[in-house]
């Protein structure tokens, strides 16, 4: 018969102790670990977005400062649309 709880069962083998709040500490502190590294990657993105934004927009100060000529319109309202 198959047990009832295979992952623990593994986590358990792994860690080398049975008892239940070890197995639990081990799982939480995996999972706590897997969670900070998601969260460092998702900030990173954050400030690249904000990069890239702050960018866009010295461009267009740019452009408005050149003065809007006909030509520049369109790729200013562009750049107007993806901020």
């Amino acid at each position: 018969m198959a047990p009832k709880y295979p992952k623990c069962l593994k986590v358990a083998s792994e860690i080398c102790d049975r008892r239940v709040e070890k197995v639990l500490e081990a799982l939480f502190c995996r999972e706590k670990k897997a969670c900070m590294s998601d969260e460092k990657a998702y900030n990173e993105r954050i400030e690249e977005v904000k990069a890239r934004m702050e960018h866009r927009h010295g461009i267009i100060m740019e452009l408005k400062k050149l003065g809007i000529h006909p030509v520049l319109e369109e790729h200013l309202l562009d750049l107007k649309g993806a901020e």
